[in-house]
């Protein structure tokens, strides 16, 4: 089996960011939440009104979910202050006969609140949510932006009162992430990394592009949604260009669907404060010794200018081969100049030896042909 066919997978489905793995615990949990987080009447235990991000800013979504309704003609459900009589009513939404489904309602003003479902006159309470929250004084946020730099010629700014995600969140090394909110509870991530040009879970998801310019860098740019439980928006970006000999760099944002009008401005700040400078780093240069070889024999590779991930890599090559065409090939555990031994390919012929970065085949140099042969 290939290479490429064991790692590639594994590789691409991380390069969506940490995004996914923070709010897929979210997710989870929203899932396996109990009836008994406080909705029913004692008349049908079973019908069930729920609102899982239960804490908003006025002008912000609520989703509902509905379960087991009578679907009976006129129910519906609506938007009370907690407790409150019922004309308190603030909205309400028919459920048209349906028993299970979702309905939007925006924030009011701040105060208490819950969700109530009744019969077509309003005088049968069959279930009622779980309480909510509509915070006029919520925290900020963003206080004030502070720069960051990440890597020794890549920077942005960031909130002051975002948190940090670490390598626990799931980061891996060249990786870097913030968020708003709770550790265990974030609205909104952003995170930032080196990435191959082609073959990005990016690539996968997405099919019309945008570019946007930023201080002289270009990204393309995608946008999504991924449905679950919560709908999350995902906007994509990835410079067009290499910035150095490690790939293309990439971000990834990253809100529940509910608060993107909120989110977006602050990630196009993010995006547009992001700065590139010259990287002042070796070039990737490969060696090889001796140039002619017999098929019993060794073949030594001197590499130089390799990016110091752990899963950059060597390969030889027939000479003008595609790139899958290897016929062995090495990690370089995360060395950045060394010497590694192949042992000679069994076929007579023109051979070289390429380096790639990181499990992909951003190819970053290649050698001097060398020759095997019976007799030299």
């Amino acid at each position: 089996m290939k290479k490429k066919d064991i790692d590639r997978g594994r590789k691409q489905f991380f390069q969506a960011g940490i995004v996914f793995i923070v709010l897929l615990g979210v997710w989870i949990f929203a899932s396996q939440a109990n009836a008994a987080s406080g909705m029913t009447e004692d008349k049908e235990e079973d019908i069930l009104v729920q609102v899982f991000v239960s804490s908003v800013s006025p002008g912000e979504i609520f989703r509902v979910f509905f379960r087991n309704a009578p679907g009976e003609e006129g129910e519906w459900i609506g938007l009370f202050p907690l407790d409150g009589p019922l004309e308190t009513l603030r909205e309400k939404q028919e459920l048209r006969r349906e028993k299970d489904g979702e309905l939007t309602f925006y924030a009011p003003e701040g105060g208490t609140y819950e969700f109530r479902l009744y019969d077509k006159r309003g005088k049968e309470l069959l279930a009622r949510s779980n309480v909510v929250w509509v915070d006029s004084h919520r925290e900020k946020d963003v206080s004030r932006w502070i720069p960051i730099e990440i890597a020794e010629t890549i920077s942005l700014e960031v909130p002051e009162n975002w948190g940090t995600l670490t390598e626990e969140d799931g980061l891996e090394t060249g990786q870097s992430g913030w968020f708003h909110g709770k550790p265990e509870d974030p609205d909104m991530v952003f995170t930032l990394a080196l990435s191959p040009l082609n073959g990005t879970i990016m690539d996968d998801l997405c099919t019309a592009f945008q570019e946007i310019h930023t201080h002289g860098i270009t990204f393309q740019t995608c946008r999504t949604e991924v449905e679950d439980t919560f709908p999350v928006t995902v906007w994509f970006g990835k410079t067009t260009e290499p910035i150095s000999n490690k790939g293309a760099l990439m971000f990834t944002a990253a809100a529940f669907s509910s608060h993107w009008m909120r989110a977006e401005p602050i990630f196009t700040h993010m995006v547009d404060s992001i700065r590139v400078g010259e990287p002042q780093l070796p070039q990737p240069h490969l060696s090889v010794f001796p140039n002619i070889l017999s098929p019993s024999g060794v073949l030594t590779v001197n590499f130089a200018g390799a990016n110091g991930f752990r899963r950059d890599w060597l390969g030889i090559f027939p000479l003008g081969a595609g790139e899958e065409e290897y016929v062995e090939w090495q990690y370089l555990d995360g060395e950045q100049e060394g010497t590694v031994s192949f042992p000679v390919p069994a076929a007579e012929g023109e051979y070289e030896v390429r380096m790639f970065m990181n499990d992909s085949f951003t190819e970053l140099a290649r050698s001097e042909p060398f020759a095997v042969r019976s007799s030299q």
